[in-house]
């Protein structure tokens, strides 16, 4: 009995040492700091690594010390069910130190539901425990008395001050439910009260700091919040959604309080392994990273890789990436854009047009019928019209009473500059829009408000430009808006219109 209370007690003696230990490296760690303007984080997840896979260990290595040399990542985020077999995990974990302490770039570590299943005698302190003896670790001395591990707020600073410019959350989605009350309703658990607090504090902090403006944040957690099945229905995300999202089952508002704060831009997750996709939900990215484990023996739909988020310096902004051993680069992602580099491999090309100048010319027609149409083709037809002109731009500054009418305008839109653009065709009622002589926006009918968007790559130059409108009653309106990855939203100005 004294020799197993000796060695309890020697065993804590040494993990406070170990954790003393860390606290001097966390420390000494180089201030992070942005350069050329940006800096860049690279997010690992769902390994699966049991130690005795010494395949899968050298695959991971080689991925890791790619992604190095390739990417020059500023810092490694791991998020969760990282070493999962159940035979050594302690050996496991010493494996995974090797390898990223080997690399010289600081990393951080967030656990998923699975790491603390290897056996009996694994959990989240013994796993951290671990952690501590690695070199390079930014994350062991998590926020205090705060429910998980790791749990911490790393700073970049900008390049020539010593002013916060941007803020990475590390944040335990925890596993399963330590109440029975949880457990009746969640298979899984969420992140504690305590921790979301824990947030808000943080992040008032760095507002304060910062003039009362919030500083860009992002996320890197396991398990995802509820919010991101809005962005799996969008038909508009980037990425390969190809297994169902696994949230809790309860929504404890997590992703409200980060809109509250208005600082969040982008949070990361992985948990669901065949899911990589990023996309927009109240304007805060939600994605997944790429799964950073073998999944299958050929691996070719999508290979084991990387999520690369590149944040900018000064701005809420950030260019995001997966990076594979076997294929390097995949689409880029903009934020808060939302546009894709997938939509630049197709772009539709200038069209070879004189121009006379600025302008739009329109058809105006009037529906004497009394009764509600269906289509902008019940009211843009020869028996219906009423007049032709040049107007300066798409309004309905033309019409020639407050109902029953209708619009057919035509034009060339001057794009500034090649790339991936978000074109919205808005109306109350019914639209319809082309784009270089082809449908490209359906939102025709009889409606109230209503708009509708889609991606596009076009090439710098004239573009046709066709819009045609239907009003039965009250409400009338019509707008073109475009969004190009260095041009905010907005409606299209008369000076980009020619006919």
């Amino acid at each position: 009995m004294k020799l197993i209370r000796m060695s309890f007690i020697a065993a804590i003696a040494m993990l406070v040492a170990s954790c003393g230990d860390n606290k001097s490296r966390e420390e000494s760690v180089a201030q992070f700091r942005f350069h050329d303007g940006s800096f860049r984080i690279a997010q690992l997840t769902d390994m699966h690594y049991g130690c005795t896979e010494t395949e899968k260990l050298d695959l991971i290595r080689d991925m890791v010390e790619k992604t190095v040399k390739n990417e020059h990542p500023d810092i490694f985020v791991l998020t969760g069910d990282i070493v999962t077999g159940r035979d050594d995990a302690h050996q496991g974990w010493l494996n995974m130190i090797d390898i990223f302490d080997g690399t010289g770039v600081p990393w951080a570590v967030v656990l998923g539901n699975h790491d603390a299943e290897a056996n009996d005698d694994v959990n989240g302190d013994t796993i951290f425990s671990y952690l501590s003896k690695a070199r390079n670790i930014v994350n062991v001395r998590g926020a205090a008395k705060v429910f998980g591990h790791g749990n911490k707020a790393l700073t970049v600073l900008h390049a020539d001050n010593d002013s916060v410019a941007a803020v990475i959350y590390c944040i335990d989605s925890n596993d399963y439910p330590v109440t029975e009350d949880l457990r009746r309703v969640s298979y899984y658990d969420v992140i504690h009260d305590d921790q979301i607090q824990w947030y808000i504090d943080e992040s008032n902090r760095f507002k304060a700091m910062n003039g009362g403006v919030p500083v860009p944040s992002v996320a890197f957690y396991h398990i995802c919040v509820p919010e991101i099945l809005e962005v799996a229905r969008d038909p508009n995300h980037n990425g390969k959604y190809e297994e169902r999202c696994c949230p809790a089952d309860v929504n404890v508002g997590f992703f409200g309080k980060t809109r509250i704060q208005g600082d969040m831009i982008g949070m990361f997750v992985g948990h669901d392994h065949t899911n990589d996709f990023i996309g927009m939900y109240q304007d805060i990215a939600l994605g997944y990273g790429r799964q950073s484990g073998v999944e299958d023996e050929n691996d070719t739909k999508a290979p084991m890789g990387v999520r690369i988020v590149e944040l900018k310096e000064g701005k809420r902004e950030f260019d995001t990436w997966v990076y594979t051993a076997k294929g390097g680069e995949e689409d880029k992602w903009y934020y808060p854009s939302g546009l894709s580099s997938s939509y630049e491999k197709n772009m539709l090309p200038a069209q070879n047009v004189e121009v006379c100048g600025n302008g739009v010319r329109y058809v105006y027609y009037q529906n004497d019928t009394g009764k509600c149409l269906d289509s902008v083709y019940d009211i843009c037809k020869p028996s219906n019209k009423v007049e032709e002109g040049v107007t300066g731009k798409i309004d309905l500054s033309k019409a020639g009473r407050e109902d029953f009418y209708g619009f057919d305008f035509d034009t060339y839109v001057n794009i500034p500059e090649s790339g991936a653009w978000k074109v919205t065709l808005s109306s109350d009622d019914g639209s319809m829009l082309y784009l270089d002589g082809k449908l490209f926006l359906d939102n025709d009918g009889s409606h109230a408000e209503e708009a509708i968007f889609h991606y596009v790559g076009l090439e710098k130059g004239l573009h046709h430009l066709q819009v045609k409108y239907l009003e039965n009653n009250e409400g009338n309106k019509v707008t073109v808006k475009l969004l190009g990855k260095n041009t905010p939203e907005m409606e299209i100005p008369a000076e980009w219109l020619f006919m």
